[in-house]
């Protein structure tokens, strides 16, 4: 509750993946509550290699998780990587971060609502094909003028389809 996560690191020993700068969460119930994630790292050694990154503030991997009115900023990689578990994000902003969210199961896209995707310096969201809709459909995405990109869609086939207003931040 109220807590700074600053610069943390995981990937500063010689280790090919690195998962959660912050927060790791191994089948884990969490509750965080109006915190700043800033500047937080997960880098493993083979940096060439994007699939040895994963989740610069939260890495997630089960567990009942909830994330209320927290800031993601300046991170690398995603600000909140999800592979499992029950998520609930709502009231949160990501700015400037590798990748705001990113999702590898569709279901975790379903309590993700009314949060802000800023600018950030790749994908604002890497998500599996059936949890774009929700995704995009329960949050609000700002990017620089002339930038496309919202989100890549990972392994598999986009089957829905999402329209959204443009809005001016």
């Amino acid at each position: 509750l109220g807590c700074t996560f600053r610069d943390n690191r995981d990937g500063s020993l010689p280790v090919p993946r690195a998962q959660g700068g912050a927060l790791f969460l191994d089948r884990s119930d969490a509750t965080v509550i109006n915190c700043t994630f800033l500047g937080n790292t997960a880098q493993g050694t083979m940096v060439a290699d994007p699939t040895t990154t994963w989740g610069g503030a939260i890495y997630m991997t089960g567990g009942n998780v909830t994330v209320t009115n927290c800031t993601f900023s300046d991170g690398i990689d995603a600000g909140l990587y999800v592979v499992g578990g029950n998520p609930t994000v709502s009231g949160c902003t990501f700015t400037n971060n590798d990748i705001a969210v990113r999702l590898d199961d569709p279901t975790r896209a379903d309590n993700m609502i009314g949060n802000i995707i800023e600018v950030q310096r790749g994908y604002p969201a890497k998500l599996c094909p059936d949890a774009v809709g929700p995704f995009v459909a329960n949050n609000t995405f700002y990017t620089q003028p002339g930038y496309r990109e919202i989100f890549e869609v990972t392994i598999g086939t986009l089957r829905e389809s999402a329209t959204w207003p443009v809005l001016d931040p």
